[in-house]
């Protein structure tokens, strides 16, 4: 079943420094986990996970990185936090 999934004051404040491209990236990354949950890596009796997908755009390996904490009830992701890297 999809989950929804919502942003931190902290998270949503990362995506603003983010270049408008990466900030549509970040969106459809989003989405994408909360059609497919298994998606989210999380280790055995904790309560946050970590997504973080790689593509590759203007001839760079780009690297996005979400701290999640799910709320399976409600199905919904909480976005803790946001991380970028480019590395050409």
């Amino acid at each position: 079943m999809s989950y929804i999934w919502a942003l931190s004051d902290e998270a949503r404040a990362s995506l603003r420094e983010l270049n408008p491209e990466v900030q549509e990236r970040v969106i459809d990354e989003l989405d994408r986990l909360a059609n497919n949950p298994k998606l989210l890596i999380m280790r055995s009796g904790e309560t946050t996970g970590v997504f973080d997908p790689v593509f590759e755009s203007e001839g760079a390996i780009q690297y996005l990185f979400f701290v999640v904490c799910p709320d399976p009830a409600a199905h919904l992701f909480r976005i803790d936090s946001v991380g970028y890297l480019r590395r050409a």
